[in-house]
């Protein structure tokens, strides 16, 4: 039996301007990106489709300026009816022509434990920069 994944998108709590959210579907990989100007969070879930018993893989990419002080989720946070196989947190420090600053990741190895249609709950993630109060992001 096939399941069809889908990502949910919550709603951000404080009021910041969200410059961008894009959804692309491939034929392999679900990704949702949030670009909030000095945070760019990114939500890849692999493969599109999977069999009950299936592995799947949840990856949660958040590259921030280095002014900005990110919280990522806690391990198995708001992941309901998934069972998480393996777990990997990261952090870097990364550079390119928009981003000085770290680069967050959280890769998951899935299992549904139920058949049908799921929705992969929404991750909080907690931000803030020298001028601001905490603010929150759900993917």
């Amino acid at each position: 039996m096939s399941i069809l994944w889908l990502l949910a998108c919550g709603e951000i709590d404080s009021e910041p301007t969200v410059e961008s959210v894009s959804e692309v579907l491939s034929e392999e990989v679900i990704e949702r990106e949030v670009d909030q100007g000095n945070l760019l969070v990114r939500t890849q879930v692999s493969p599109k489709q999977v069999r009950l018993g299936d592995p799947f893989t949840l990856d949660l990419h958040v590259y921030a300026q280095e002014d900005v002080v990110v919280e990522m989720p806690p391990f198995g946070e708001a992941l309901g009816r998934l069972s998480i196989v393996d777990y990997k947190p990261r952090e870097v420090v990364y550079a390119d022509d928009r981003f000085v600053g770290m680069h967050h990741r959280q890769t998951y190895e899935l299992q549904a434990n139920r058949s049908g249609t799921l929705q992969i709950p929404s991750l909080r993630i907690a931000y803030k920069n020298a001028e601001s109060d905490w603010e929150e992001l759900l993917t």
